[in-house]
Order: structure tokens, then sequence, then C-alpha cells
């Protein structure tokens, strides 16, 4: 391994590392020891011999089962949309699925899963236009 001789900026004295690369350091190690103060420490805590309070238990169960239910939540309605209530189209999911097709390109799709939306297709896949697409089955 290269050593490499670095002059410190701040006392001028000089000093060896190994060559890596990245910005070179400004400052030796001994400068940059005297400079920098350690973190505080944080004095440790006084261990109680109490068992919690029950609501203090009640409280912190009653969050973490919120949280997980609304967690399930979300992944609930991703994995199971509700098909929006306006939309007959979406209403009626046949034992095959739905079939939807392009009025202006004529791409069908077969879609077997319960949708949330109207599905939408681009004709060309450098074009911009997102057209939706119609219900024919």
């Amino acid at each position: 391994m290269q050593q490499e001789k670095l002059t410190c900026s701040q006392c001028s004295k000089k000093w060896t590392r190994v060559k890596s690369r990245g910005r070179k350091p400004l400052f030796c190690p001994s400068c940059i020891a005297k400079n920098t103060t350690p973190p505080p420490v944080q004095p440790k805590a006084a261990v109680k011999n109490s068992p919690p309070k029950e609501e203090e238990k009640e409280e912190e169960l009653s969050t973490d089962s919120l949280n997980t239910k609304s967690k399930l939540a979300v992944v609930y309605k991703a994995l199971y949309p509700v098909p929006s209530k306006d939309s007959d189209q979406l209403k009626d999911q046949g034992p095959n699925g739905s079939v939807w097709k392009c009025s202006h390109c004529g791409y069908t799709i077969t879609i077997g899963v319960i949708l949330s939306d109207i599905p939408t297709h681009k004709c060309d896949p450098n074009s911009i236009r997102v057209r939706i697409l119609q219900r024919i089955s």
C-alpha cells in the first residue's frame, strides 16, 4: 500500500496515511482530536423495582393493536379493492373475469380480479395519451 504525506492546515505538521480515494483530510489526527468533543454521556436511568401500572400497559396494547389493524386495513384495501359505486361496469364480475377493449386501436384485455377503477391503455408505448378501455363482456 502506498503512503502519502499530508500537511495539516492548522498546525503545519507533516503526517502520513495510506493513500485512498476521496477528499484528503485538511487536519492531522491530533488536531482533529483536540477540536472535537466526545459525545455527552447520558446518565443511566434508575432501575424501577415496581412493575408498570396497568393503565400504561393497556394504553400501550391499544396503540399497538390500532397500528396493526390500520396496517392490515391498508393491505386488504390494496389486495381486495371495492369497486366504485358510480360505475356499473365494475360491479358485475363474471366467473371468467371481464373483457375490456380499446375503441381506438382494438387492443383487448381479460381481467380476472375485482377492479376498483376502469382500466386504461396506451395505444403506442411512446405516446403520452392514455385511453380508457370499454367493457365488452
